[in-house]
């Protein structure tokens, strides 16, 4: 199952980076990354968004998780 969810994840991400022009155009721009990322920061936090995804999801699929993480302590878990 993770495989099929990490499989999911990675074409989520292709789709965000093949897709961005359409995204933008349906969420417009976003006006705090055009100030302080400059002029097509809406479309870099996009690109951004879609590594951090891909990273996500091969961490997940290959069970590196908590490897990464951790550190964090129970910051991803749920419960005491």
């Amino acid at each position: 199952m993770k495989i099929l969810w990490g499989l999911v994840g990675i074409l989520l991400s292709y789709f965000i980076v093949r897709y961005r022009k359409n995204i933008v155009e349906w969420t417009g721009k976003f006006a705090w990354a055009e100030r302080y990322l400059g002029m097509g920061g809406t479309y870099t936090v996009l690109i951004f968004l879609s590594i951090g995804v891909f990273m996500f999801s091969i961490l997940y699929m290959t069970g590196n998780m908590d490897f990464v993480f951790g550190g964090l302590g129970n910051f991803f878990s749920s419960g005491s």
